[in-house]
C-alpha cells in the first residue's frame, strides 16, 4: 500500500473518531417522535404505507430515512447506541466518498485528501451526526456523492461498463430523492463537475445529464404541490431576511462558532447591522467567486458547489416558522466548502514550499489544523448528550427564542421538576404572550402542583387563542373535577369531544365522570369508544372491565 491509502484510511477513521463520544448519547428532540414514540417503527405494514403514500398534503416523503430507522430498530430495539453508531458510520462513508469524488474532479491526491479531512472534522456537522434525526442529511449527501462519483467514473469507461456506471448514477439520484428533497440540486452539481472534468464523449455525458434532469422534473411533478403548500405560505420580509440568511450560512461554514440548536430571525430592515454584516459577507463571497472563475477553476468549482447545494436549504429556511437556520442543512454544501479550502491550502502551501525550499512544516501544520477542528467538533458534540443539556445550551445561546425555553420546560415537566418547568414556561410567555403550547403546558404544571385555579386560567388562555384545543378542555375538566365542580367538568369534557371526536383520552375522561356519579352504563359506553379509537389504551381497557362488572352487579 502507498502512503495515500494510509492517509485516506486515517482521515476516514478520524472522521468517525471525532463522533465516537456520541455513541453514549441518548435520544433528543424529534427523536422521540421519529423513533421512541413511533408506533409504526417496527411494523412492516406501516413502513409499506410510508413508502406508497404520495399524498401531496404531506410535508415530507422520505421513505429511505424511515427504512434506516426501522433497520436500526430491528437490530438494536430502542437502544440509542445503535442509532448513533449508524450516523457515525454514515458520516465516515460520506467522508470517504468526498475523497473519491474530489479525486475524480481534480486528479490531485493532495486536494482530495485535504478536502476529505476538512469535511470529516468540520464542526458544522455536529447537528447532522450527533442528532439521530439529522440522518436525512447524512443519507442524502451519501447518495448524492455516490451518484456523482458513478457519473464521473463513467467518463473513463466504454460500452457496457459505461452504462453500468451511469445506471449506478441514476440509482444513486433516485435513492437521494427518496431520502430528502434537497437532492433535487444534483443535476446542477453534475454541471459543476463537468466544469472541471472534460469527458471524451461529451455528447454522451450531456445525454446522461439530461436523464438526471428528467428525474428531477418527474420528482418535482410528484412532490412540487406539497412542497409549495408546506413551505411557501409564510413568506417573511424577503430582501432583508434573504441577505441575512445567506450571510449567516456562509459565516457558519467559514467560522462555525457559536453553534446553536435554534436560531432566531429577528425583525430586520435593510439598515440593520446584522443585515449589513451579512451583506458584506455576501459581497466578499461574490468578489471571491468572480476571482476564482477567472483564475482558479478548482476554487470556483468548490464555491459553486456550496452555493448550488445551499439553494434548496435556503429556500426552506426562508419560510421556516420554527428555526430559520438549521446547521444540518450545511452538510451537503460543506463538501464544496471543503474543496474550496483544500484548493486554497494546496496552492498556498506549494508557493510557500517554493519560497522556503522545504516542506517539513506541511504535515505538522496540517495535523495541528485537524487537531483544533477535531477539538471544536468534540466540544460541540456535548450539547447533544440529552434533552436537558441540549435545551440548556439552546437557552444559553438563544435566550430570546421561545422554543428554547418551552422545550427546556417540557423536559422539566416530563421529569416532574415542576418549579423549573414553570419558570421556563413563564420565560417563553414573556417572549410570546400568545404562545398556545406554553399556556397549555404551564397549566399542566400548575395542575400537577395542585394550583387548580392558576391551571384553569392558563387552559382558558390556551383556548382563547386556539378554541378547538381538545386537550386543554380535557385537562380543565379534570381540574374542575378536583375542585368538586363536576358540572363544569362535564361541560368542559363535552366541549373536548366536540372539538376532537376521535380523542380517546377525552372519551375516557367522560367515562370517568359518569363512573363517579355511578352511571356505569354511560361510563362503559364511553370507555368502549375510547378503546375502539385507541386499541392500546390500557387505562381505558381496565376502566371498561370495571364498569361492565359494576353494571352487571346492579
Amino acid at each position: 500500500m502507498n502512503r495515500s491509502v494510509f492517509q485516506a484510511a486515517g482521515i476516514v477513521l478520524l472522521s468517525g473518531a471525532v463522533y465516537a463520544q456520541t455513541l453514549g448519547f441518548g435520544f433528543v428532540w424529534d427523536d422521540a417522535r421519529n423513533i421512541v414514540n413511533n408506533p409504526g417503527l417496527g411494523r412492516a405494514g406501516a413502513l409499506l404505507q410510508t413508502v406508497t403514500n404520495l399524498n401531496p398534503q404531506h410535508l415530507t416523503y422520505r421513505p429511505l430515512l424511515d427504512l434506516s430507522f426501522a433497520l436500526d430498530y430491528k437490530l438494536w430495539g430502542l437502544s440509542p447506541f445503535g442509532f448513533h453508531l449508524t450516523n457515525v458510520l454514515l458520516h465516515a462513508a460520506a467522508t470517504f466518498l468526498v475523497l473519491q469524488v474530489v479525486l475524480c474532479l481534480t486528479t490531485s491526491s493532495r486536494i482530495a485528501l485535504s478536502s476529505a479531512a476538512i469535511f470529516g472534522v468540520h464542526p458544522i456537522h455536529t447537528e447532522a451526526v450527533a442528532w439521530i434525526a439529522g440522518r436525512s442529511d447524512l443519507l442524502v449527501t451519501l447518495f448524492t456523492l455516490l451518484s456523482l462519483f458513478s457519473y464521473l467514473k463513467s467518463f473513463s469507461k466504454t460500452g457496457g461498463k459505461a452504462w453500468l456506471w451511469m445506471t449506478a448514477a441514476w440509482t444513486g439520484f433516485a435513492l437521494a430523492l427518496l431520502t430528502k428533497e434537497t437532492a433535487i440540486v444534483l443535476p446542477l452539481l453534475l454541471v459543476v463537475g463537468l466544469y472541471l472534468v472534460k469527458p471524451q464523449n461529451r455528447a454522451s455525458a450531456l445525454i446522461h445529464l439530461s436523464v438526471m434532469g428528467g428525474l428531477a422534473l418527474l420528482y418535482l411533478g410528484l412532490r412540487g404541490p406539497s412542497l409549495a403548500a408546506s413551505h411557501f405560505h409564510a413568506f417573511r420580509e424577503t430582501i432583508p431576511a434573504a441577505v441575512f440568511l445567506i450571510g449567516e450560512y456562509l459565516r457558519l461554514l467559514i467560522f462555525p462558532f457559536p453553534l446553536k440548536p435554534l436560531y432566531e430571525l429577528p425583525v430586520l430592515s435593510l439598515g440593520d447591522p446584522k443585515v449589513m454584516q451579512s451583506l458584506m459577507i455576501v459581497i466578499v463571497g461574490l468578489v471571491a467567486l468572480g476571482y476564482a472563475f477567472a483564475k482558479e477553476s478548482v476554487l470556483f468549482a468548490g464555491m459553486a458547489w456550496a452555493l448550488v447545494a445551499l439553494m434548496p436549504s435556503f429556500a426552506l429556511t426562508l419560510y421556516n416558522s420554527v428555526s430559520p437556520i438549521a446547521e444540518r442543512l450545511l452538510y451537503l454544501p460543506s463538501v464544496g466548502f471543503a474543496l474550496a479550502c483544500a484548493a486554497v491550502w494546496v496552492k498556498t502551501s506549494n508557493r510557500l514550499e517554493e519560497k522556503t525550499g522545504t516542506a517539513s512544516w506541511r504535515i505538522p501544520l496540517s495535523l495541528l489544523g485537524l487537531f483544533l477542528l477535531s477539538l471544536a467538533t468534540m466540544r460541540s458534540n456535548t450539547a447533544w448528550i440529552g434533552d436537558e443539556t441540549l435545551w440548556k445550551h439552546a437557552v444559553s445561546q438563544s435566550p430570546q427564542t421561545v422554543l428554547a425555553h418551552r422545550n427546556l420546560a417540557d423536559y422539566y415537566l416530563e421529569q416532574k421538576q415542576l418549579q423549573k418547568a414553570i419558570e421556563h414556561y413563564k420565560q417563553a410567555l414573556s417572549l410570546k404572550e400568545d404562545d398556545v403550547d406554553s399556556h397549555y403546558n404551564i397549566g399542566i404544571a400548575y395542575l400537577d402542583q395542585g394550583d387548580l385555579d392558576t391551571a384553569i386560567a392558563h387552559f382558558k388562555d390556551a383556548l382563547t387563542r386556539q378554541p378547538r384545543h381538545s386537550d386543554a378542555y380535557t385537562n380543565m375538566a379534570y381540574a374542575y373535577h378536583l375542585k368538586k365542580r363536576d358540572d363544569l367538568a362535564l361541560e368542559s369534557i363535552r366541549k373536548a369531544i366536540e372539538a376532537n371526536p376521535s380523542s380517546a383520552v377525552a372519551h375516557n375522561s367522560l367515562g370517568n365522570l359518569w363512573a363517579v356519579q355511578g352511571l356505569w352504563h354511560e361510563a362503559a359506553e364511553q370507555y368502549r369508544i375510547a378503546v375502539a379509537l385507541q386499541p392500546t389504551y390500557r387505562e381505558a381497557e381496565t376502566n371498561l372491565r370495571n364498569a361492565v362488572m359494576k353494571e352487571q352487579q346492579e
